[in-house]
């Protein structure tokens, strides 16, 4: 099932090494066409393009980290913080989706029975992104593409 569709914050592979798009996510646990007009709106209201700051201290997001995640995936990243994110989960909550409370960046992904993380602390830093629509439905994080 993965994390369904959904919208993400897209920014260069060359700031962090991840085996799959490195992102910060917006909503997830979308159907295809909720998230493709919650895109179109995000786009419209805030545009496509969004900074974030991150302190570089890591964080460990748990299974079950959204309302409806069942996936047996544990990640580390860092959070972050973003001037448009009130207005993100404004308009977020016309939509049926998980909204991400925090702005956050997962670097590393593994099983949860493997549990095989190794976190790290990087410098603060502010990162800049573009937003895309995403499938997000497979359980492989490598396997998940930007849609629009």
């Amino acid at each position: 099932m993965g994390y369904g569709y959904g919208i993400w914050l897209v920014y260069d592979e060359d700031i962090f090494e991840t085996k799959h798009t490195g992102h910060f996510t917006i909503a997830c646990f979308m159907d295809y066409l909720d998230a493709v007009k919650l895109y179109d709106e995000l786009k419209s209201v805030c545009g496509d393009k969004a900074r974030i700051d991150i302190n570089g201290d890591p964080v460990i997001f748990s299974p079950g980290f959204y309302e409806h995640d069942d996936n047996n995936l544990v990640a580390w990243g860092y959070e972050g913080e973003s001037k448009l994110w009130k207005k993100y989960a404004e308009i977020c909550q016309k939509y049926k989706c998980d909204f991400s409370s925090v702005p956050h960046t997962s670097i590393e992904y593994s099983d949860i029975e493997q549990n095989q993380i190794n976190t790290k602390k990087t410098e603060e830093t502010t990162i800049y992104c573009k937003m895309h629509c995403v499938d997000i439905t497979s359980n492989n994080p490598c396997e998940w593409n930007i849609i629009i």
